[in-house]
């Protein structure tokens, strides 16, 4: 017997979904109700007492979850925007540069027919490339 034969054809098949079922609990279709007589019994009235000591310190504990969510939340929607400001500062900056990268490079085209506009060129592209260097060194 060779190995394809030992093993079922998949192909084209797809997996089963399997039914989801909802969590029950063991007790869950157990009487609540208690008698008169029974929630007289000391040892009711300690488990009662048990479980709203444990109820009371679980809310203390998500009150302090949800102060504690509301300070990371507050964090991150202040980095968001200063990552907003650093991404428009930084396209500005680096706009500035090919500008003026784009004039040094332009201005050798002109010399010959434009010297005067020439030097002008020059000045604009140095202008602009100091500028954006400057503003990428004092980046705040």
């Amino acid at each position: 017997m060779s190995l394809s034969e030992s093993q079922p054809d998949d192909t084209g098949s797809e997996p089963e979904n399997a039914p989801v079922r909802k969590a029950q609990s063991a007790l869950g279709k157990i009487d609540r109700s208690l008698s008169q007589k029974e929630w007289s019994s000391p040892g009711v009235q300690k488990m009662l007492l048990a479980n709203l000591e444990r109820l009371e310190a679980e809310t203390q504990n998500f009150a302090e979850v949800r102060k504690a969510f509301h300070e990371v939340d507050k964090k991150a929607a202040v980095l968001e925007e200063k990552f907003k400001v650093h991404t428009s500062l930084e396209i500005i900056t680096m706009s500035t540069l090919a500008g003026g990268a784009f004039f040094l490079g332009f201005a050798p085209s002109l010399w010959p027919k434009e010297p005067v506009l020439c030097f002008i060129v020059i000045g604009v592209g140095i202008v602009l490339t100091v500028a954006a260097i400057i503003a990428k060194v004092n980046r705040p």
